[in-house]
Parts: C-alpha cells; sequence; structure tokens
C-alpha cells in the first residue's frame, strides 16, 4: 500500500493508515495532519490524495465537503490507488457529493475487486443481494460474500452477511448451525450485529443449544459496543433473573442507556 520515496510514505503514514510507532507526526492536530497530506496530495501522491479525501468525507481537519472528497478520491482512483476505488464506489453508491449512481458504484467496486480488494467484493454482495445497479440475485451475493472472507478472514461483515443469508434461507438453503457458525466468526471478529445476533440463537436455542450464560456474554459484548437492541435484551436477563441473578439496578442503568 506504501508508495513513491520513503519521505512521502512515512507523511501518508499521518494521513490515518500507517505505522503505530509513536512519532513527532503523531502529536500533529487534526488540522496540521490535514496541511501535511494536502501538500502531498497535491503533488501527486495518490496515497495522500485518498487519505485528503477521507478528511473532507469526515470533516477531520477541515470542513466537511463530500464533493471535494469525490474530487480527491477520483484523483487518487486514476493512479489506481485501489482503496481509492472502494471509497469513490461506496460515495456512488450512497450519493454522497456526487449524483447516487448505482452501476457507477457497482463499476468501481468490480475495478476494485479485481485487485483483491475484499471490502469491495463484500459490497458487491450487498448491491447483489439488494437489487442495486444489477437484478436481484441472493445466489451472486452469497459468492461475493464468500469471495471477501477468502480474502481476508480477519474481515467481519461478509461474516455477518453469510449468517444472515443462512439464517433466512436467501441465495442457500436455510441451515441455522451454519448460519450459528458465521456469526460466530463475525462475533469473535468484534462485529457487534454479529454479537447480537450470535446472542439471540443462543437464548432461543436456534441452531444450538439453548445457553443463557453465552447468551448474556454476547449480549454485553454487543452492548458495549453500543448496540441499542443488546442494551434492552440484557437489561431484560437482569430483570427477569435469566441465567444470572436478579439485578433491577442494572437493568435500570442499561434502559437509561
Amino acid at each position: 500500500m506504501r508508495q513513491l520515496k520513503l519521505y512521502i510514505t512515512i507523511l501518508s503514514f499521518l494521513c490515518f493508515y500507517g505505522i503505530k510507532a509513536q512519532t513527532q507526526t503523531e502529536k500533529m492536530s487534526e488540522k496540521q495532519k490535514f496541511e501535511y497530506c494536502i501538500l502531498q496530495a497535491q503533488k501527486g501522491d495518490p496515497v495522500a490524495q485518498h487519505d485528503v479525501g477521507v478528511m473532507y468525507r469526515d470533516g477531520d481537519g477541515v470542513k466537511q465537503d463530500f464533493e471535494l472528497a469525490v474530487y480527491w478520491y477520483k484523483k487518487s482512483a486514476e493512479q489506481g490507488y485501489v482503496p481509492a476505488l472502494h471509497r469513490l464506489a461506496w460515495m456512488y453508491d450512497n450519493g454522497w457529493g456526487v449524483e447516487q449512481n448505482y452501476p457507477e458504484a457497482l463499476f468501481l467496486y468490480r475495478k476494485a475487486a479485481e485487485k483483491g480488494y475484499a471490502y469491495s467484493m463484500n459490497n458487491i454482495g450487498l448491491m447483489y443481494s439488494k437489487g442495486r445497479g444489477v437484478e436481484q440475485d441472493d445466489e451472486q451475493a452469497v459468492k461475493w460474500y464468500l469471495k471477501a472472507f477468502e480474502q481476508d478472514n480477519e474481515y467481519a461483515m461478509p461474516c455477518r452477511n453469510l449468517g444472515l443469508h443462512y439464517e433466512n434461507g436467501e441465495g442457500v438453503e436455510k441451515d441455522d448451525e451454519k448460519a450459528v457458525s458465521w456469526y460466530r466468526k463475525g462475533a469473535e471478529l468484534g462485529d457487534d450485529i454479529s454479537q447480537f445476533n450470535l446472542a439471540l440463537m443462543y437464548d432461543n436455542g436456534t441452531g444450538v443449544e439453548k445457553d443463557d450464560l453465552l447468551a448474556l456474554h454476547w449480549y454485553s459484548e454487543a452492548a458495549k459496543q453500543g448496540d441499542s437492541d443488546a442494551q434492552y435484551s440484557l437489561a431484560q436477563m437482569y430483570e427477569e433473573g435469566q441465567g444470572i441473578p436478579q439485578n433491577y439496578e442494572k437493568m435500570l442503568m442499561l434502559n437509561l442507556i
């Protein structure tokens, strides 16, 4: 992912995607980081161009501006920088800074996927699942989710999506045990929705033996990440004393979050 001369690489590191070693640049303010990055972007560094796009999208160190985010993503994508292709596709997909255009989003996702970008593979799956820019096709969606996971088995989103397809029998034969397996993979990778869905499976004994303690564990993990459904379910468990001692104080605290 690192390109051009060493000094440009170091500058790019401070634009979100670099090493975690403590350096002087890490102590810069967000505004200083933006100024540093845009200087390199204007010189043609595709990594910096991408990162400036991220900063404009998120409003980090500069006023949020989706149109300028698109501009810099395009500059970077024109040089073949794959994360920029993916993020530009996402802007077309969602209509941020540009008129929403599903076929263009799909085209760009495919270009990034051809270069092995797992995030784009997953999003192609979503396009097929929702019928955006392409005829709705759950079998194709499952195919692309599997490709994404095979490309990057530390990426949680395909696990969540595959769990949903197996649970609902969309594009595959309904199989609750496989749904549990995929949710577990996603949950262990830190995805809060996978954690919540896995907790539900244990809570209801669906695809797995009912286990209140494991349901409690995964509701808790999802709740820590701010998942409101998990917080509500956890509060219910404390209220009813399901698998744990009844605790109205914790129940009230969770309901107030």
